[in-house]
């Protein structure tokens, strides 16, 4: 199996200052990363029967749908990033192959995890940069072994 983690409750930063429908959740495979959507459900507020048919219920708990992201990563026959892609709504596949570098920062009361990608036809690295609580530990585990020196923390103890 090629599932290695994943990093939830993350935002767009262009999404910072607006109103979100949805959070992201990065899934990690030994090949590549998976950037998920993941509906934002109303804090503290029933689900209404239509979207309780896209949640798991496991031992008498509901869990969210970044739980059946991990919950489908771990258990699935998914050995590629680009095949667990196919099965997530929305979600885009991003091979290490084309990953230049990732860095985690703390330039503020967020971390920000900034995915830089070599894009065919572009002279420089694109880059994506979600927002979340990451702690650069985790992030090490995760991300350490199939990025190697393309993984920079730039966060104190990190």
């Amino acid at each position: 199996m090629g599932y290695l983690g994943q990093f939830d409750n993350l935002i767009r930063e262009q999404d910072r200052g607006h109103a979100v429908r949805f959070t992201r959740s990065i899934v990690v495979f030994l090949d590549g990363l998976v950037v998920c959507p993941v509906a934002i459900r109303g804090a503290g507020r029933a689900l209404p029967r239509s979207l309780l048919s896209g949640l798991v219920r496991r031992g008498g708990r509901v869990v969210d749908d970044s739980d059946q992201l991990r919950l489908a990563a771990e258990a699935g026959p998914h050995a590629t990033a680009t095949e667990f892609a196919q099965t997530c709504p929305g979600g885009a596949a991003i091979p290490f192959a084309v990953v230049a570098r990732v860095v985690l920062s703390r330039p503020r009361q967020v971390s920000e995890l900034a995915v830089d990608e070599h894009v065919t036809g572009s002279a420089a690295p694109v880059r994506s940069v979600y927002l979340g609580d990451l702690a650069a530990d985790r992030v090490l585990a995760v991300l350490g072994v199939p990025l190697g020196e393309r993984l920079h923390i730039d966060v104190a103890g990190g």
